[in-house]
């Protein structure tokens, strides 16, 4: 859950293994300015349904771009076609189509945060959160530390519990538009690459 109320979408367990099983966690950066309305041809009419049920424009927009850099990432590590990938995001709680993304067929934990002007999708192929907030939003709303919040968030959206220090490997990120901060969350240490999700979408 961000600040302002809007939810996030974090990993979940896949369903099968994936050739992939032995590459580390993958970040994908995405700035507001790459959300295109011809990305909507990577995704089936029900995601797009889910993203005209955003009520503000960002938030289509944001949504969107989550959506296209997810399916696109999860392609570009595994090889499938992005528009062929199902996506699961049923919601444990309630039903609705706005859960933690699980990626079926494929051996692969994907987490997707978006706040600001920034997207952030992380792939791994262990249980994996990623959080990103505009530093302004939480100083507003909660008064609280950035980075703090943004690590317990990403540690939450991984399945880990905060406290458990043992188990959880929290990771500062490095947004590329500043007045943003960013964490990573996994339950084993290894390297964080992070990326620009610029080479993975088509050209509009």
């Amino acid at each position: 859950m961000t600040p302002d109320g809007s939810r996030d979408d974090a990993g979940a367990r896949p369903a099968s293994r994936s050739h992939d099983v032995g590459l580390g966690a993958v970040v994908w950066w995405a700035p507001l300015t790459l959300a295109d309305i011809g990305l909507r041809q990577l995704l089936p009419p029900d995601e797009s349904a889910r993203i005209d049920r955003a009520d503000r424009a960002a938030d289509r927009a944001r949504r969107l771009l989550g959506a296209a850099v997810l399916r696109t990432a999860v392609a570009h590590r595994t090889g499938a076609d992005p528009r062929a990938l199902r996506i699961d995001r049923t919601c444990a709680d309630c039903g609705a189509p706005h859960g933690r993304p699980r990626i079926i067929g494929h051996d692969l934990y994907a987490s997707v945060s978006h706040s600001g002007l920034l997207t952030v999708v992380a792939l791994a192929p262990d249980p994996v959160g990623v959080d990103v907030q505009r530093d302004s939003d939480v100083v507003a709303t909660t008064g609280g530390d950035v980075a703090e919040w943004v690590g317990a968030e990403a540690t939450l959206k991984a399945g880990l519990e905060p406290g458990d220090r043992g188990r959880v490997v929290v990771t500062a990120l490095h947004p590329p538009v500043a007045g943003h901060t960013a964490a990573l969350a996994r339950g084993v240490a290894g390297p964080v690459d992070e990326r620009d999700a610029a080479v993975l979408l088509p050209r509009p």
